[in-house]
């Protein structure tokens, strides 16, 4: 009857010091040790087990090896030694257990091996070395030789520190979710992006992470919460159609290129700074205002300078003061207003540059967080954009805030002289509207033809693809912090309905196995 044995689930055995002998149970498929908090060995017999796809023994804390007849499993598919704090070493034949699919090893930063020679780079899979020299409570961390056939990879909380990861990532081929969660590293190769089949990506509570290379584009899940340290992101890919991204506590992220940079003033073109009439900032002493990331979900650390915001081709820049400045000659004490762009003989329209003066609400405490977004349409054209930036400026009861925003970029092309346009200023329920002004730029026509001008705006991007904002036919919902929230933002701003774009690729729920 036990040579028919398929499954022997032994979990939370807290008596059981060594493993039974296995070698009458042939036919055996999954091997359950979960939590046997007192075993200290695995009888060499498992070996034998041709036919087994499972090993759990997650939570065996006093688990110190494995035995070596283990890399003999052929048909072993899933492994789990998550929490086996005690486990120093793991077979060095490893790699060449080819069914071997997933493998979770978090919550071990004793792990090491003893392969007895150093083999070059080529002949392994993948060679984790971290080396942690800030603590001496910090215990090396060594895994070598991982196969090719992985899917599933969990070194969370290992200790594993940035010279540990090897450069060619890219040799874990078929590689679909990694967990590197709890690790003390502060940046990743960027042969990252060589992990084509690499669906989820966990870097969760990395507070040392400063910097994401480039990923790959099969991304459907990405995790960065509380990377405290993160301060920029090469790229984020699929975001507007079909990533999952959690990015809460990201309080130093100040950009993702290609869609968002936040950077001190003394970098900007002066061409902005004087189309905003910033030039005498120097004198108006202290401007700092406290910046809120609606990404990160809290309030981000910055150096005591004026900060500067880009995104979807847009400046904006938050001031502390409670009037609108007089170089804006169209002014409103609502929430709207409507004009007609001027038709002028020798002069192109060139942008807009909005002001909103706001103060925090009286029910402030009690107000749900949401987006604040300036509207504009060009009635004339059909054309319509809704902003919703991915910082905003935090007003406080003796305390309002000026928001200026440049938008140049996004309307130079799409208004022209007689145009009808509406803008419509909406700070959700956190702040109130006390004023709020818009100044028409133009450019003189005579002398843009008589001149060569490439001042424009050179730090950064002139063209912007308005594409992966559309909502619907001409009307566009500029939002990069949540693409959920992109579309629910649409529906209450604009009242009109918009089915999200399904999230797919959700992160691996680990069976209870």
């Amino acid at each position: 009857m036990l040579r028919s044995l398929k499954i022997l689930n032994l979990s939370r055995s807290h008596c059981l010091v060594n493993s039974p002998d296995f070698s009458h149970l042939p036919n055996l498929e999954k091997l359950k040790l979960k939590d046997c908090v007192n075993l200290v060995g695995v009888h060499e017999s498992i070996g034998e087990l041709e036919r087994l796809v499972l090993l759990n023994l997650r939570g065996c804390k006093n688990l110190r090896k494995l035995p070596s007849e283990i890399v003999n499993l052929k048909s072993l598919e899933k492994l789990i030694l998550s929490d086996c704090s005690m486990l120093d070493k793991l077979p060095p034949e490893l790699g060449k257990m080819e069914s071997l699919k997933v493998l979770h090893a978090d919550g071990i930063n004793q792990l090491s091996l003893n392969t007895g020679e150093v083999k070059p780079w080529h002949e392994h899979v993948w060679s984790w070395i971290s080396r942690p020299k800030r603590s001496p409570e910090c215990i090396c961390f060594s895994l070598t030789s991982l196969p090719r056939s992985l899917l599933s990879l969990n070194l969370a909380n290992c200790n594993l520190s940035g010279d540990g990861i090897p450069k060619d990532l890219g040799t874990l081929s078929s590689l679909q979710s990694l967990n590197l969660s709890g690790n003390p590293i502060c940046s990743l190769p960027g042969s990252l992006k060589g992990l084509t089949k690499l669906w989820d990506l966990v870097l969760d509570y990395c507070t040392m992470l400063q910097s994401l290379p480039e990923l790959p584009m099969s991304l459907a899940g990405l995790s960065l919460n509380e990377c405290r340290s993160l301060e920029m992101v090469a790229n984020i890919p699929k975001l507007f159609y079909s990533l999952n991204l959690d990015m809460v506590g990201c309080e130093k992220l100040v950009e993702v290129k290609g869609l968002f940079k936040l950077e001190p003033i003394g970098n900007i073109d002066l061409e902005m700074i004087n189309n905003l009439s910033l030039t005498e900032l120097d004198s108006m002493g202290m401007l700092e205002v406290e910046l809120f990331s609606n990404l990160a979900g809290r309030i981000i650390k910055r150096a005591p300078t004026l900060q500067v915001l880009y995104e979807c081709g847009i400046y904006s820049i938050f001031l502390p003061g409670s009037e609108i400045p007089g170089w804006f000659d169209k002014k409103s004490r609502g929430s709207s207003m409507s004009f007609t762009v001027p038709s002028l003989p020798h002069l192109k329209f060139r942008g807009l540059n909005i002001c909103v003066v706001y103060t925090r609400a009286i029910d402030f405490d009690q107000a749900e967080w949401s987006c604040e977004c300036m509207k504009i349409s060009n009635k004339t054209k059909g054309l319509k954009w809704a902003y919703c930036p991915i910082y905003k400026g935090m007003a406080y009861e003796d305390k309002d805030v000026i928001w200026l925003s440049d938008w140049k970029m996004i309307v130079n092309q799409l208004m022209e002289g007689g145009d009808e346009v509406n803008v419509y200023v909406n700070m959700a329920q956190l702040f109130q509207v006390k004023e709020f002004g818009i100044r028409i730029l133009y450019d003189d026509q005579e002398e843009e033809e008589g001149t060569q001008n490439n001042t424009s705006y050179t730090c950064h991007q002139n063209v912007i693809d308005l594409s992966v904002y559309r909502m619907k036919e001409s009307e566009y919902m500029l939002n990069n912090h949540d693409t959920i929230k992109r579309a629910m933002d649409y529906e209450r701003i604009s009242g009109a309905k918009w089915d999200c774009p399904e999230i797919t690729g959700e992160r691996e729920v680990e069976e209870g196995e």
